[in-house]
C-alpha cells in the first residue's frame, strides 16, 4: 500500500515538473507536447487542411506536419477569466500560401559588372535597372521582386529561414511565363535580356 501511494506521488510529481516546463516554453512562444499532444495537433491540423480546400482550394498549409510547431512555430497564449475559473488559450500561427507557390524559392542578388566588347576596343556593356533581389523557384508559377533589402518581406524563423508574408505591400507577385528582366536573367539567351527592361549602357 505504501509503495503504491509513493508511486502515486511520483507520477503526480512527474506531471507537475512537465506542465512547469510547459508553461516554461510556453512563455518564451515555444509549444511543448505535455500541453497539446501530437496526435491531437496533427487531427486538428488535418481538420485545418481540409476546411481550408473546402474554402479555397488553391490555398493549403506551408508546413502540414506537427514538428515545425514543435520547434519553430510561433505561438501565442493568454489566460481568459470567467467567473471564478481561468482558462489557458494556446494560439498557433499556421501559415498558409498558394499551390502554385508550395515550393520554397530562393532570393537571388543580382550583380552587374562592366563587360569587355568582343573586339577587344575600350567600349564595356554593362546591364541597368535590373533587380536587386529575385524571389523565385523554377518549380513555382509566380515570382517577386525587390529593389531595396529591406523592402524583402521577410519573416525570418530560426530553422526555415524566412517565410513571405503575400498580402504585404511590398511583394507583387509575377507570372514567370512573362517577358521580364527577372525572368530573361535565368536563361542563356542574350537576346530576350536585350529585349527586356534589362537596358544595356556603353562605358
Amino acid at each position: 500500500m505504501i509503495i503504491e501511494q509513493i508511486g502515486d506521488i511520483m507520477i503526480h510529481f512527474q506531471e507537475v515538473e512537465s506542465l512547469y516546463l510547459a508553461l516554461k516554453d510556453l512563455s518564451i512562444g515555444r509549444l511543448s507536447h505535455h500541453l497539446i499532444e501530437t496526435q491531437i495537433l496533427q487531427d486538428h491540423l488535418n481538420l485545418l487542411g481540409e476546411t481550408i480546400k473546402k474554402r479555397n482550394p488553391r490555398a493549403q498549409i506551408v508546413y502540414p506536419y506537427v514538428h515545425y510547431y514543435y520547434t519553430s512555430g510561433n505561438v501565442a497564449s493568454g489566460f481568459h477569466k470567467f467567473r471564478d475559473e481561468n482558462t489557458l488559450v494556446i494560439v498557433i500561427n499556421v501559415p498558409l500560401t498558394i499551390s502554385d507557390l508550395a515550393a520554397p524559392m530562393q532570393i537571388w542578388q543580382v550583380h552587374t559588372f562592366p563587360l569587355l566588347s568582343p573586339d577587344n576596343t575600350a567600349y564595356y556593356t554593362e546591364l541597368t535597372q535590373t533587380p536587386k533581389f529575385i524571389i523565385y523557384s523554377n518549380e513555382n508559377k509566380y515570382y517577386a521582386v525587390s529593389n531595396d533589402r529591406q523592402n524583402l518581406p521577410c519573416t525570418h524563423y530560426e530553422r526555415f529561414e524566412c517565410l513571405f508574408k503575400i498580402t504585404n505591400s511590398n511583394l507583387n507577385l509575377h507570372p514567370t511565363f512573362d517577358e521580364s528582366c527577372a525572368m530573361s536573367l535565368f536563361g542563356t539567351d542574350l537576346i530576350a535580356i536585350k529585349k527586356t527592361l534589362c537596358l544595356s549602357r556603353d562605358i
